[in-house]
């Protein structure tokens, strides 16, 4: 494709999508991404494709688009987001660690990554990250303290109990 001919078609992509022809928009997005190369925003394709592909319920070619977004630009912070929502929805607790993970890569400040990578690390049976991302979370100031300290009271007793009751204390 020239600039030109790129220039209208992601235009004509873009009426497809305000006009909600998502299949439409799916099959000329498919062709443009087989027959380029990988833009970054403003225009990438796969971020247009990965939107498309979830107004027609596809969460396996979805998830593909934004795969290839993160391992072009790893500082994606809404593509690392959907990956971290579908990972909760499908309970991938090994994918829910790594997105909330790549989430604290890009912004270590939510509470939301601490909170998904600690649900991930107490579902797989790892206390010590698990307890490490529940303390971090509580430092953040999250409105629902008392069950941060409740999980980390459950956590906690069978190897630490003076810990674990301090914890429910405060819970």
């Amino acid at each position: 494709f020239s600039d030109q001919n790129l220039e209208e078609s992601l235009a004509r992509v873009g009426n497809m999508m305000d006009n909600e022809s998502w299949a439409n928009a799916r099959e000329l997005l498919e062709t443009l991404i087989d027959e380029g190369t990988y833009f970054p925003d403003p225009e990438n394709r796969h971020r247009l494709q990965a939107h498309v592909c979830r107004e027609l319920g596809d969460e396996e070619a979805e998830k593909a688009s934004l795969l290839t977004i993160v391992s072009h630009q790893a500082d994606q912070l809404p593509a690392v987001r959907r990956l971290l929502d579908l990972a909760q929805a499908d309970g991938n607790w090994a994918e829910v660690a790594q997105w909330s993970d790549a989430w604290l890569a890009i912004d270590p400040l939510g509470a939301t990554p601490w909170r998904a990578r600690l649900e991930a690390h107490l579902a797989l049976d790892e206390p010590t990250v698990a307890r490490a991302a529940g303390e971090t979370l509580l430092r953040l100031d999250p409105p629902d303290r008392a069950a941060i300290h409740f999980q980390l009271a459950s956590l906690l007793e069978p190897s630490e109990y003076s810990a674990a009751r301090r914890h429910v204390l405060q819970a």
